[in-house]
């Protein structure tokens, strides 16, 4: 078990999400930043879509009752096991009566641990995330607080490991955020996408898992922002009479009336999750097959991270050039 003596400004359980009941009016809800997600739980040794701790802006402290192995993916808070410090993007061993404490988040705003065995609270329609608006999910439906304690599953193999530099994530200062053109696409005026993608947006302090509230180049409507309700998902891009873009993240309600001219693709999402209020982004629209190259490489990311945690060696390619001529050369870690 582990007793939570600090949650943190917002920590939740949080697995993949509870899929399949969008078309009922049941938010995803799920883990923010997926990449992250999936590291942690691979690092711990389990399957993809174990429940883990979702950490907020500053994570907290937390007191464990047995031996396990926990992992830590996401944003960096400084994390310490009885005061020595932990790599971040590592599994590591914690014996009963350990405390692992967190600081506030040094770059990014998300931190996943998860625990050998996965965090068990009940499941609910397939998912044992939080949402809670709904009051749905992990522990009572709402954030952690001190005193709680969660239990784990079985702990399985114990080995530390840390994950290379090149399976990391790189975000930009100002990174660029690729979209793919929406069903209203064509209810804007002709300038609209080009003042999307030649303009900053920054993130506003009402920001939260539901969506992001950006402000910048406003973007004009042909005739009006409403439009009867249709379904809406993660990553959609919403504009509302003001001309402010809104990205849907992972608790937005399952249907807006707000005009979408595009969408974020999946890995990119995972990019916004890492932001803060008061950073900034850009925009680039890509065209579908695009999209689909990238969610490839995604894809074969996650591969690669999953043959590392289970003791495969994982293959680097670097291009190096010798008397003008290109090799391909591949390294195995």
């Amino acid at each position: 078990m582990i007793e939570v003596l600090q949650p943190g400004m917002l920590t939740t359980v949080q697995d993949a999400g509870r899929k399949g009941y969008q078309a009922f009016g049941v938010p995803l809800a799920g883990a923010m930043d997926t990449y992250a997600f999936c590291a942690a739980n691979m690092l711990a040794g389990n399957d993809g879509n174990s429940a883990v701790l979702e950490l907020t802006m500053s994570g907290g402290g937390y007191m464990f009752l047995q031996d396990t192995m926990i992992a830590l993916a996401g944003a960096d808070m400084q994390a310490k096991c009885d005061d020595m410090p932990l790599d971040n993007w590592a599994a590591h061993g914690v014996k009963k009566g350990s405390v692992v404490t967190f600081s506030f988040a040094q770059k990014g705003l998300r931190t996943y641990m998860a625990v050998s065995g996965g965090i068990d609270v009940p499941m609910i329609m397939g998912s044992k995330s939080t949402h809670t608006r709904s009051r749905m999910g992990g522990v009572a439906g709402r954030a952690l607080k001190a005193g709680d304690r969660l239990r784990t599953g079985a702990a399985g193999e114990m080995t530390a490991r840390v994950l290379p530099e090149f399976l990391r994530p790189v975000h930009e200062d100002i990174p660029v955020i690729r979209a793919v053109k929406g069903p209203q696409d064509d209810a804007f005026e002709d300038n609209a996408f080009t003042a999307l993608v030649s303009s900053e947006y920054e993130i506003q302090a009402d920001s939260d898992r539901m969506g992001y509230r950006l402000k910048g180049a406003g973007l004009k409507h042909k005739k009006g922002a409403d439009i009867v309700s249709d379904a809406l998902f993660k990553g959609a891009i919403q504009v509302p009479g003001n001309g402010q873009p809104i990205i849907m993240m992972s608790d937005c309600q399952t249907t807006g009336g707000y005009t979408k001219p595009c969408f974020v693709i999946t890995p990119d999402i995972d990019v916004l999750a890492q932001r803060r209020p008061g950073d900034r982004v850009r925009f680039e629209i890509i065209d579908d097959t695009a999209a689909v190259d990238i969610y490839k490489e995604y894809c074969l990311r996650l591969q690669k991270l999953r043959e590392f945690a289970n003791g495969q060696s994982v293959a680097r390619c670097y291009k190096i050039i010798v008397d003008g001529m290109a090799y391909d050369v591949k390294v195995e870690v």
